[in-house]
């Protein structure tokens, strides 16, 4: 109970170290699951679930940026004021303060997330009936990779069912709940699949033991929805939410998903085509290594991520001025770490590799180089672009539409002629054309705006 005041007394340190519990569960869970895994299924087998893990993560995108707007929306709920200079011309939507609006985004969110579990239902289908037979993922279709595929499908739609309640849960402050069952999440199934490997070395069982915990993770959501808020699970509490404001949010949220979508296709994409063009067997050393950058990454940045709702609030209470000290703070803050984070990365993980996993297939020196070196560059842009759509803005669709076609093509074109190095030089070449860039300079657009909504003395 004390640690709990603890963390309700200072929610954005709590959602911070709280995010590093679940980036530690996560690093932990890929470090050990490689060799354990390539141990049960052999190389090829191994390979073939890294690449269903990865594709599904694509899927575990398709809430369309629901999650993300609801989240935001929550935050500006909480706290909101019709005196804030800045509200003007942002996607915020109009709704009552307090928990009455917050019920009412709750109750349409989930009727939105029911029809979004059918598309993601449809696409388990066509890709694994349709597109996985043009290329390389499964050299030899067999009733326990269908298993598996769809076992793992089955715990990507659980996930999706529990984004209400956690957008909700990280709008109203309670970061440190979710990002504490996500990382128990991550470090329970690791227990798991070790036990599952052991027992019966299997992709549909060892599927079917994370459909099982997936389970208890959309349970634990609820719980700690019911815990935290005022709001009934089902949304009975909940004022009827009509046509009109489910569409307000489609509106909102469309091109924030595109832009989420197309971001994937810049940092994930890579693991899937190698599977896809070259083979299961080539990707487990590429697939550790952007899962080790990429966890760095996220870890430095939770400073950034645990103060996003307090920004927004601040922006909603019209505290222009804290809540432009609060991005310039965590800016300059996080670029340090992040360029930390890249330098460890470089420097490190090969001797992380070898201490944990003896002389399990790695990378090359120069192919880490260019993988930190594009952590470093999209680590800084994340941390702008996190502030803009905390504001209540998104003008990122273009050129993350043009980023992640880009990437896409130069992987394909690259990928023939210089392996793992044309990859990772592929999400380099399209970040430094677009994104890298344009995102910085939204960001400092921003921070100059929040200095002319400033009250004058």
């Amino acid at each position: 109970m004390r640690a709990l005041r603890w963390m309700d007394d200072h929610p954005a340190r709590a959602a911070a170290l709280t995010g590093w519990y679940q980036q530690g569960c996560s690093s932990i869970a890929w470090l050990i699951l490689v060799p354990v895994m390539t141990e049960a299924l052999g190389p090829a087998g191994a390979g073939v679930w890294f690449c269903f893990q990865t594709v599904l993560a694509f899927f575990g995108m398709m809430d369309f940026g629901f999650s993300q707007v609801i989240a935001r929306q929550v935050a500006h709920l909480s706290h909101k004021s019709p005196n804030s200079a800045y509200m003007h011309e942002t996607d915020f939507i109009d709704l009552p303060e307090g928990w009455a609006g917050i019920g009412e985004v709750h109750a349409i969110s989930r009727s939105i997330f029911k029809r979004v579990a059918f598309v993601v239902v449809a696409l388990l289908v066509l890709v694994h009936e349709c597109v996985f037979p043009l290329g390389r993922i499964i050299p030899e279709g067999t009733v326990s990779t269908t298993l598996g595929w769809y076992f793992l499908g089955g715990a990507t739609l659980l996930a999706l069912a529990t984004r209400p309640y956690q957008a909700v849960l990280e709008g109203i402050g309670k970061l440190y709940a979710s990002n504490l069952i996500l990382g128990s999440y991550q470090l329970l199934t690791t227990v798991a699949l070790i036990g599952a490997a052991r027992l019966v070395p299997d992709m549909a069982w060892m599927g079917l033991t994370v459909f099982g915990l997936a389970g208890l993770q959309w349970a634990a959501f609820r719980r700690a929805f019911h815990t935290f808020t005022k709001l009934s699970p089902c949304g009975s509490n909940s004022r009827s939410a009509g046509l009109g404001l489910a569409k307000q949010i489609r509106k909102v949220a469309a091109p924030l998903g595109i832009v989420n979508l197309a971001a994937m296709m810049v940092s994930s994409i890579q693991v899937p085509l190698l599977g896809f063009l070259l083979g299961p067997v080539k990707v487990t050393g590429f697939f550790l290594a952007q899962k080790m950058s990429q966890s760095m990454n996220l870890a430095v940045l939770q400073f950034t991520f645990s103060q996003l709702p307090l920004f927004t609030r601040e922006l909603g209470s019209g505290r222009i001025a804290d809540a432009r000290r609060r991005l310039l703070r965590n800016v300059v803050l996080s670029h340090a770490l992040v360029a930390a984070g890249a330098l460890s990365f470089y420097l490190f993980s090969p001797l992380v590799v070898e201490f944990t996993l003896g002389h399990q297939e790695y990378v090359t020196r120069k192919l880490l180089g260019l993988l930190a070196l594009d952590q470093l560059l999209l680590g800084w842009c994340v941390v702008w672009s996190r502030f803009v759509i905390a504001s209540g803005r998104n003008p990122f669709l273009p050129t993350t539409l043009i980023g992640g076609a880009l990437n896409l093509a130069l992987c394909i074109l690259l990928i023939h002629r210089c392996g793992l190095v044309g990859l990772a030089s592929a999400g380099l070449i399209s970040g430094l054309c677009t994104h890298y860039w344009f995102n910085v300079w939204k960001g400092l657009e921003l921070a100059h705006k929040l200095k002319m909504c400033m009250p004058r003395e």
